[in-house]
């Protein structure tokens, strides 16, 4: 079993792979800002029926006290459509917004089933093992993307809808949990509450990094030709079994990356925040070091996305022969 692909391997071919399909990156940009713009939109029905126009919004003020009462007067806008709810343009602005939302889920399974599809066919060309070039990886092509994203974006969307509603489950599950906690807190006391407290941090901790782990096998594994969106969640859960330490391994070596990454930029981030003002030249390293910071973070996401890849497809390997 010494030929397993390990936590710094998988990374390793993760950050190959990214090198190779470089342009994946401002793909991810522009996933990220139609994403928004659609967010936005999604949020223009309701408050225009309350008053509150796209100009209002562009106006409201960063300084705290202003944007206090902005807010109080927002939610009062809000509170007295309480009384319409059943109203015909209090439905139709609830639907458009719905529908827009749901444009915006649609758009991001779009841009996943792209990118991972790229990645995936990036991991299959090269061969297994320690990765010998970059070149091996390349895969980038507007029409590819767009080819594979078109195909696989249902089984995308529907994967997204799962995890969603499987973290609305677990979030249903902490709460009932916190209610717990409290109530042994009021019953026995303080130290009680306090004990359950901690032992129920375990558990609700495990359920949560299960989650996230899951998840994202769920994606890598959709990427795989012929395979739905149920075969590629159960397939997940049996990859996380499988490789339980290396998984969990690349996963703790991505967040090392990014808290690495992140101490790296506070020195300038503490430097601007010193030197004060206004300037052109602080405005431009303000904007140059959130640029990096961008850069970085997205670069890593898409090298855990290529890690998992590269997981599922050595337990695959290895498990050919035997089938």
């Amino acid at each position: 079993m010494s030929d397993r692909l390990g936590a710094f391997q998988a990374l390793r071919r993760g950050f190959v792979n990214v090198r190779a399909n470089w342009e994946l990156v401002p793909v991810v940009w522009f996933q990220t800002l139609a994403m928004m713009v659609m967010m936005v939109l999604a949020c223009l029905p309701v408050l225009w029926l309350a008053g509150v126009g796209l100009a209002d919004l562009l106006a409201v003020s960063g300084e705290p006290a202003e944007l206090g009462g902005q807010l109080r007067v927002l939610g009062g806008a809000l509170e007295a459509l309480d009384g319409q709810l059943l109203s015909a343009p209090v439905t139709g602005a609830a639907l458009a917004s719905f529908l827009l939302y749901l444009g915006a889920l649609l758009v991001y399974s779009f841009f996943q089933a792209g990118i991972y599809s790229v990645l995936a066919a990036g991991e299959r060309q090269a061969l297994p093992g320690s990765p010998r070039s970059w070149r091996l990886f390349r895969t980038f092509g507007l029409r590819d993307l767009s080819g594979w994203a078109g195909r696989r974006l249902w089984r995308f969307f529907g994967l997204l809808v799962l995890v969603c509603l499987t973290g609305l489950v677990l979030f249903g599950l902490l709460v009932l949990g916190f209610v717990a906690i409290a109530g042994v807190g009021e019953g026995w006391g303080a130290g009680a509450g306090i004990a359950a407290g901690c032992g129920g941090l375990l558990p609700m901790g495990f359920l949560v990094l299960t989650l996230v782990l899951w998840s994202q096998l769920a994606f890598a594994e959709a990427a795989h030709e012929g395979q739905g969106m149920w075969a590629s969640a159960r397939r997940a859960l049996h990859v996380l079994g499988q490789r339980l330490s290396s998984v969990v391994g690349t996963f703790v070596l991505w967040i090392l990356l990014l808290v690495g990454a992140e101490l790296a930029l506070l020195p300038a981030t503490w430097a601007m925040d010193l030197e004060g003002g206004l300037g052109v030249g602080l405005f431009l390293a303000f904007v140059g070091v959130n640029l990096l910071r961008l850069l970085i973070s997205t670069v890593l996401n898409l090298v855990m996305a290529g890690a998992f890849l590269a997981v599922c497809r050595d337990v695959r390997r290895l498990e050919a022969p035997s089938r």
